[in-house]
């Protein structure tokens, strides 16, 4: 890679329209531009203060902190750090990491999304895969997340719709209006002095809340309490279960209930092999339509029919390694699924296991001859019956083990 260095003033105005590989952009104090890139590769325009970027491989820029940066597409993986003015993001095909920006809106992120220190407001409208966003000064909307939601510290309200789980830690609730769907399990974790009207809704049936004075489960869709005087709106929908806390601020990664982040693990697999593949699949249609015209438009800039062959190859170099990259990332993906499963399996064996010794112990003895019982009721026997069919169910595996208990404790309350 070569550097150039184009002169600008404090607050230039930066188009960036296409990048086909990976692109990292940082804000420094410097009046200027800084390029690092592949010449061949790379197109600019400057009038004034205003610039208009593209580059057909991998691209490092070092951009005045007052920049107005607004970027049409990247193939790869886009990096953006220290930068004080909006951010415009069209589309991500790889992940998008943000450290200490401020006003941003982003349209589609094929990859993973992790934001930290956002100084102003963040829209995103989709993420095909998952969000982790920390500390947020302004309103977080998040319209939709294809994979699950990590959000912490946010100052002003939020929005968000996740398909699969979602995980908040609001030490404050700043904002006036905190709305979360989740497809999976919401884990919402709340500083014990936060002043919120909090309405639960669990299509699964099951609300864990955990306050200072002790912790109650609720086998019902809906819920609601409140904290303080009820100043700001928490309102949480899941699709399964809702786990409620609220204790003192400092909670570590150890406070996390089992199942998150994949709770569901089959389906969640299930999604991120879907997506990545559906990723690939775009990706190799879009850039095979890119290579159909790249030489017609190569050759607008006036280069020479040897320099956009030139180009063209580098270009497919380009994309034949965002493929390999991809398929890698499926890869690591069903790795990273097949450990999960295994290990949910282990413990829903070991809470099966459990659950057939309660239920032993209420109808044998173990030590102790049992004495001579008169005959039992048709009743008694019907129960003991549907009893061992219960768990000979959820041995193999016909039922889940919530829906064996709640089988199991039915037939408690008709004995």
């Amino acid at each position: 890679m070569s550097n150039q260095i184009l002169e600008t003033g404090p607050v230039p105005e930066i188009y960036f329209d296409q990048a086909l590989g990976d692109l990292q952009a940082r804000g420094w104090e410097e009046p200027r531009l800084s390029l690092q890139a592949e010449p061949e590769t790379l197109q600019l325009e400057q009038q004034d203060d205003v610039i208009h970027l593209s580059c057909q491989g991998d691209c490092e820029l070092r951009l005045p902190v007052g920049a107005t940066l607004r970027i049409g597409q990247v193939n790869g993986d886009l990096s953006l750090k220290l930068l004080e003015d909006q951010l415009i993001i069209g589309e991500v095909r790889g992940d998008l990491v943000l450290r200490n920006v401020a006003i941003t809106q982003i349209h589609t992120v094929h990859g993973d999304l992790a934001v930290k220190n956002a100084s102003d407001d963040l829209h995103v409208d989709l993420v095909y895969g998952d969000a982790d966003i920390r500390q947020v000064a302004g309103q977080c909307v998040l319209n939709e997340v294809r994979g699950d939601l990590d959000l912490a510290n946010v100052d002003g309200d939020v929005q968000a719709n996740v398909q699969g789980n979602a995980r908040l830690r609001l030490s404050e609730l700043s904002g006036t209006d905190y709305k979360v769907r989740a497809a999976g399990d919401i884990y919402c974790y709340l500083a014990d002095d936060v002043d919120a009207q909090i309405r639960l809704t669990s299509e699964g049936e099951r609300i864990k809340v955990r306050l200072p004075q002790g912790s109650n489960t609720f086998r019902q869709m809906h819920h609601e309490l409140t904290l303080g005087e009820g100043a700001a709106s928490l309102t949480l929908d899941a699709g399964g279960a809702i786990y409620l806390f609220v204790e003192k601020a400092g909670w570590g990664e150890a406070e996390i209930p089992y199942g998150f982040p994949g709770a569901s693990t089959g389906v969640y697999g299930q999604q991120i092999a879907q997506q990545v593949e559906a990723q690939m699949a775009e990706m190799a249609r879009r850039l095979n339509e890119q290579m159909e015209h790249l030489t017609d438009r190569l050759g607008k800039f006036g280069l020479t029919p040897e320099e956009s062959e030139r180009i063209a190859e580098q270009a497919r170099r380009v994309g034949e390694r965002e493929a390999s990259r991809a398929q890698e990332k499926l890869r690591r993906a069903q790795e990273k699924l097949e450990r999960k499963l295994e290990a949910q399996r282990r413990r829903a064996e070991q809470r099966a296991q459990m659950a057939d010794r309660r239920s032993r112990r209420h109808t044998w003895s173990f030590e102790w001859p049992a004495p001579p019982t008169p005959p039992s009721s048709p009743k008694s026997a019907s129960t003991e019956e549907e009893r061992l069919m219960i768990l000979r169910m959820l041995e193999q595996k016909k039922i889940t083990l919530e829906q064996a208990e709640q089988l199991l404790s039915a037939l408690e309350g008709e004995e």
